[in-house]
């Protein structure tokens, strides 16, 4: 069953915010008509010009605050009769609740007369009433009901408010059939009172012989009582019809939903606040009690409250006008002198000056306005002396990476290249001597063969130290052995020969030089960083080297941009893997195969073009534009300066007249691409 509640006005709640509104845009209105409609503010003297904006910002201001006073104290208003509709819902709810208690005792006191129960028990329907109807005139109830543990009515009594209507009490009389306590409401099938309703069974010798439903009528004299001489007014309905109320007449029609919150109605063109009274015992979409506000108080006060801030307000923009307009003429001739004064200011006359008339305001202002103009000419010779200075540094700041990437690898390619030396040296007499003892190894090998043939049977000792040695393991073994220092120490020169070509400390001027050796000796510092980690499967290097000439280039800055290139390769598919497992959850079937495309090639016999592109993340479109901008990095701090590509830019554009750019796509991976010219005769040198 729907709840009916009340019709609730299209207007917001008192209209306050609606008058604000209007009174602002009254206001401007009437002064774009009167300041804008009737003449062109330029064509105003001197002395409009100052009295205008002054009575403008003067009116504006008292009409802004009046205006907030009013709308505050509105709200003010409004809050406490939302307050006071709140505080008569919780009175309402005590009311009813405290006549539920006091049904529960008088059903309970009924119950206990011994004979009244003696008779529930024999059935006598006439001896019941004849008993009940001194009890219901003294304890005032509007309903008494018995009945039999069948379900038979044994007595019906009600008041005159409640007459022959028939009521739905067919759920209750159930519910005390089967010996259940009931606090409710019963409603009357036609209109008419609601009744607050206790259940209760009597008991005769420990055994139940019956139940009482006793019940109060909700009239109008009852509901005014629970309001306690408040003037607040109360609303009983039955779905979409009214039941019962402390109102006259009520319009049908301007019944609509009504919720638990305070809204503003109107009942036969009176305004209240409404408020539903909620009944946390009664769970009835059929039953409602309604509280009423009403506003025309509140209204009243209202439309007086505003009569008097419009009354000031005027008020006050007479005497501001007055004011204003006398004040204006007393300084009109000395600022005129100002303004043209400023006028030759602001077209750069710094020569212009004032004569000084007095010691007034006045003539301050004119004493701070030739001070001023002397600034100003001592200020526009040290600006632009400032200006030519900055231009100065930003040069400087803009070639200050570049000097410090220099000389940062100019010095780490001298340590790199004097620990390639200080490693190659041992190594090379490690390597050089593992043959020989391979050698001398297989010699004594072959010693001990012969000693095992032509003497089987050996002394008791050398036998017990065959068996503690176990020389065939030995033998076996050290070969193994021999064949790693072997596999170690070529793994080391392979390693210091790739420092050295990587460093190039012997290549400080342009040389011609493979790129590809350059590449590889690249990949062989990185290879830790290609292996398989915790975290990620090894990375694959797919080589598609194309047949490409030797070229003359600085190869130790060269191969700096190759190392910035595939670090930052590396990065992305490392990212990019983290987030592969977070979306398929670490399954493996799914897991992302990291690679980095190496292509070489010659385009138009005039550049040799080289490429690195992995299947990473890709770069946004908005990011790409900055990518070679010094500092600019999508790193956390500490991961990354924004340095590396800026450099990169640096010595292939700037120093070898090259290009390099990225191509990139979301999801699709990225791809930088460096193009060096075959004939690097314009290449800055070093």
């Amino acid at each position: 069953m729907s709840i009916y509640r009340f019709k609730v006005p299209s207007q917001k709640f008192s209209g306050i915010e609606q008058s604000v509104d209007d009174v602002i845009v009254n206001l401007f209105k009437r002064i774009r008509v009167k300041t804008i409609g009737t003449f062109q503010f330029s064509n105003l003297s001197l002395a409009g010009k100052i009295l205008i904006p002054m009575l403008s910002i003067f009116l504006g201001m008292w009409s802004v605050g009046t205006v907030s006073v009013g709308y505050f104290e509105t709200r003010k208003q409004e809050e406490a009769l939302k307050a006071e509709t709140q505080k008569t819902t919780v009175q309402i709810v005590k009311e009813i609740e405290s006549s539920q208690e006091l049904l529960g005792f008088q059903a309970k006191s009924i119950t206990d007369i011994t004979f009244l129960t003696e008779i529930v028990a024999s059935g006598d329907q006439k001896a019941l009433l004849k008993a009940l109807l001194p009890l219901k005139l003294s304890f005032h109830l509007d309903w008494i009901k018995i009945i039999d543990p069948e379900g038979k009515v044994l007595a019906d009594l009600r008041s005159s408010a409640l007459g022959s209507a028939r009521l739905h009490d067919t759920q209750v009389m159930s519910l005390a059939q089967n010996g259940l306590l009931v606090d409710g409401v019963v409603i009357a099938e036609s209109p008419g009172p609601p009744l607050l309703i206790k259940t209760l069974s009597i008991t005769s010798k420990q055994e139940d012989v019956g139940s009482i439903l006793v019940g109060h009528a909700l009239t109008p004299n009852v509901l005014t009582d629970m309001l306690a001489a408040e003037r607040q007014q109360l609303i009983v309905l039955q779905g979409n019809n009214v039941i019962s109320s402390t109102l006259p007449t009520i319009d049908p029609s301007d019944l609509a939903e009504q919720s638990q919150r305070v809204q503003q109605i109107q009942l036969d063109g009176i305004s209240y606040l409404s408020r539903a009274v909620e009944l946390p015992w009664l769970n009835s979409d059929e039953f409602q009690i309604i509280v009423l506000t009403p506003l025309a108080q509140f209204h009243a006060s209202q439309r007086q409250m505003w009569l008097l801030v419009y009354g000031i307000g005027l008020l006050g923009g007479g005497l501001i006008s007055i004011t204003g307009l006398w004040t204006t003429r007393l300084i009109t001739n000395r600022i005129t002198k100002l303004t043209e004064a400023t006028q030759k200011l602001a077209a750069d006359d710094l020569s212009i000056s004032i004569p000084v008339d007095g010691n007034d305001e006045v003539a301050v202002l004119a004493k701070s306005f030739n001070y001023m103009t002397e600034q100003l000419k001592y200020r526009d010779v040290k600006i632009r002396t400032q200006v030519e200075e900055l231009e100065e540094l930003v040069q400087q700041l803009q070639q200050m990476p570049e000097q410090v990437h220099m000389e940062k690898m100019a010095g780490l390619g001298q340590m790199v290249a004097g620990v390639a030396h200080e490693i190659n040296n041992p190594i090379s007499f490690i390597y050089g001597n593992i043959p020989a003892a391979k050698e001398y190894f297989q010699d004594l090998v072959d010693l001990t063969k012969l000693y095992q043939k032509h003497l089987p049977l050996p002394p008791k000792e050398i036998q017990d130290l065959e068996k503690t040695i176990d020389i065939d393991f030995i033998i076996t073994d050290l070969s193994k052995v021999l064949d790693s220092f072997t596999s170690g120490a070529e793994r080391i020169r392979e390693i210091v020969l790739s420092l050295r070509t990587f460093s190039r400390k012997d290549e400080a001027i342009m040389k011609t030089v493979n790129l590809h050796d350059g590449i590889d000796s690249t990949l062989v510092i990185l290879q830790h960083r290609l292996n398989v980690q915790p975290d990620r499967p090894a990375i694959t290097v797919l080589k598609d080297y194309g047949s490409i000439p030797r070229i003359q280039c600085f190869a130790g800055e060269i191969n700096q941009v190759f190392m910035n290139l595939l670090t930052n390769a590396v990065d992305a598919l490392e990212e990019h893997t983290k987030q592969q497992r977070t979306v398929v959850k670490h399954d493996e079937g799914s897991a992302l195969k990291p690679h980095i495309r190496i292509h070489t090639e010659v385009i138009a016999n005039r550049w040799i073009k080289v490429s690195i592109a992995d299947n990473g993340t890709g770069i946004p479109s908005e990011i790409q534009t900055k990518l070679f901008e010094p500092f600019f990095t999508t790193k956390v701090v500490g991961e990354g300066t924004g340095l590396g590509l800026s450099i990169s830019y640096q010595i292939v554009v700037k120093k070898h007249k090259g290009k390099i750019w990225c191509n990139s796509e979301i999801g699709q991976g990225t791809e930088f691409v460096i193009q060096l010219p075959l004939e690097n005769d314009n290449a800055t040198t070093q």
